[in-house]
């Protein structure tokens, strides 16, 4: 094993199926095993480099040569000791990489996680902004407002610098009773690009810091073109989780503000007399979401 390195044996794998900019849309309807996102190669890197080195102290093997019997012994031991999403990622990125022609069945983990409610009151929030510096207020604000993720914060554009994705099937009555709020655009995981809505004032606000130029900003390994002046990505998750803990004792993180947001829009929604399933499929949409079950988890109590 002479040289043996896993961790660049697991980017190696991984490396071979990396296709920034493609569509993935486009790559499910043509089944092609492409990776199109910085931030779905990282995560797999990490999970085979772990399965690697598993797999290297126990049987001496190198991970290119897993075998399912391998795989299937690897993830029972994991299920052991982690939450099912750290199982779930280790499985598809193995079953991706490299049993793709007769892939590991799902192994359910034993350790059980307890789901929380990671939303803010509105008191605590009111605490956090007053506590806040102006620049990292106004993000707080923005998230809170559109719900948006932190790496969003820096992707903020008018519509007319950057048009919304139109290969989904976005909702017909997305952002009912926000008509009067005004429009930009995101870019949000996967490289989505989708329609937020921002309210008058605050837009007004956002205004005041637009760049004279687009400037590319670097975020966990993303680029990013970024069009207003605003502390976004890791710098926003690091300064907003410091002021929640010297404020409130405690902090949920920065996406907690859209856990925040989710709560309060669908009871805006059913306030306007929408019926809850149609309420949940327009936040799901607001999100960037296209499957309900994964706005499901916003709404814990």
């Amino acid at each position: 094993m002479k040289n043996y390195s896993t961790p660049v044996a697991a980017q190696t794998l991984v490396g071979k199926s990396v296709r920034l900019g493609a569509s993935r849309h486009h790559n499910r309807e043509e089944k092609l095993r492409i990776i199109t996102s910085v931030g779905t190669a990282r995560n797999h890197a990490s999970a085979l480099k772990l399965a690697g080195d598993w797999l290297l102290e126990s049987k001496g093997k190198h991970l290119k040569n897993m075998t399912a019997d391998d795989a299937a012994e690897y993830l029972c031991l994991r299920a052991m000791t982690v939450g099912q999403s750290a199982v779930d990622l280790a499985r598809q990125a193995i079953n991706f990489h490299l049993l793709h022609k007769a892939p590991v069945p799902f192994v359910s983990a034993q350790v059980q996680r307890e789901l929380t409610n990671r939303a803010y009151t509105r008191a605590q929030i009111e605490l956090l902004v007053l506590e806040a510096s102006p620049k990292l207020k106004l993000s707080i604000s923005l998230a809170l407002d559109a719900g948006l993720r932190a790496h969003e914060l820096i992707t903020i554009s008018t519509p007319q610098d950057l048009n919304e994705s139109q290969r989904r099937g976005w909702v017909s009555n997305r952002f009912a009773g926000r008509d009067h709020d005004a429009n930009f655009v995101v870019h949000g995981k996967g490289g989505l690009c989708r329609s937020v809505k921002i309210t008058a004032p605050l837009a007004d606000t956002l205004m005041e810091q637009v760049r004279p130029t687009m400037l590319a900003v670097s975020d966990r390994g993303v680029n990013y073109d970024s069009y207003f002046n605003l502390v976004g990505g890791s710098n926003f998750s690091m300064q907003f989780s410091k002021l929640s803990m010297a404020v409130l004792g405690f902090s949920h993180g920065a996406h907690g503000l859209r856990h925040s947001f989710a709560q309060a829009r669908l009871h805006d929604l059913m306030c306007i007399g929408l019926k809850y399933t149609n309420a949940l499929d327009i936040l799901s949409n607001e999100l960037g979401h296209f499957s309900t079950s994964n706005t499901l988890a916003y709404l814990r109590n």
